[in-house]
């Protein structure tokens, strides 16, 4: 199989790029050389899908609707899929919040205490609650959560200091709490609703393939999905030897099954995915957590 990349070819440790060599698939960026399966790259928080008229007509394209991976639009997405989201109005909520670029991949947040009086806001920055997902005292954890098609192959847990929590986990990922390797299986990370939301929240902003940061609040319990990209590196270094090519095999299986369903899938005329189950467009169904 040969796996068509545009309007860019991923780099360094890109999940898709990593996971094709492992399987053995050849790569292009190239719309008119040879291809199987087209996979939209573009690391930015914005694409234009006119980009991709230089593509034929009707073909399935995975990511095609992933074109605004913001934290505006993943916060609105939440509040259409979960009834709820970290989003607040700093003007008038009382409490730690978060402030951060609307931008993805910045890594730039901050705690702050509201209320903010209005001449302060800064522009192009989202404020949303502190969501307290303190697992001991100095460490907080989130979930890396990958999305192949309909599949969550695996989930990752990540410890890191609270003051590092808005850092690059390349730099800040700590692997090991007491000698222990921490990827879970889907089922043990959420319970089978917040599976289905999650997988209805990747449909609701296109997102075919990608990967989605998920804190779960000490407080009330319940998840919050703070950012989606739809250009993941990884799979992390740090994983233990002793698990490593567990995870490996898992995101290799999920995302070849994800290919072979994209490159068989009829479309409509825009290149939308009509096969129930697969990809952003279809219908609500059970999510495949991959184990």
């Amino acid at each position: 199989m040969t796996v068509l990349f545009f309007p860019e070819y991923p780099e360094g440790r890109d999940t898709a790029k990593n996971l094709c060599a492992r399987l053995g698939y050849a790569t292009t960026t190239n719309p008119d050389d040879p291809w199987d399966v087209v996979l939209k790259w573009h690391d930015a928080t914005y694409f234009d899908p006119a980009t991709l008229d230089r593509l034929p007509a009707g073909v399935p394209v995975i990511n095609r609707e992933s074109v605004d991976i913001s934290k505006t639009t993943v916060d609105q997405a939440m509040e259409r899929v979960f009834g709820y989201s970290a989003r607040i109005d700093p003007t008038q909520y009382r409490g730690l919040a978060v402030e951060k670029s609307d931008l993805n991949g910045m890594h730039d947040g901050r705690v702050v205490r509201c209320p903010l009086p209005k001449e302060s806001l800064r522009s192009g920055r989202v404020y949303q609650r502190l969501v307290d997902s303190t697992f001991t005292p100095g460490i907080v954890t989130s979930f890396r959560v990958p999305i192949h098609g309909r599949r969550i192959p695996v989930v990752y847990l990540w410890y890191r200091p609270v003051e590092q929590r808005f850092g690059s986990g390349s730099q800040n990922r700590r692997w090991r709490v007491g000698g222990r390797p921490h990827f879970l299986d889907p089922h043990d990370a959420f319970s089978t609703d917040e599976l289905t939301n999650i997988m209805a929240f990747t449909r609701h902003i296109g997102l075919d393939f990608g990967a989605l940061d998920i804190l779960r609040d000490n407080g009330d319990g319940r998840i919050y999905i703070v950012d989606a990209n739809n250009t993941p590196v990884g799979p992390p270094r740090r994983i233990p030897r002793s698990v490593r090519w567990i995870v490996h095999a898992r995101l290799s299986r999920s995302f070849d099954e994800m290919l072979r369903e994209f490159r068989r899938a009829p479309v409509d005329a825009r290149g939308n995915l009509e096969l129930s189950g697969v990809g952003h467009k279809s219908g609500p169904s059970r999510p495949d957590a991959t184990a």
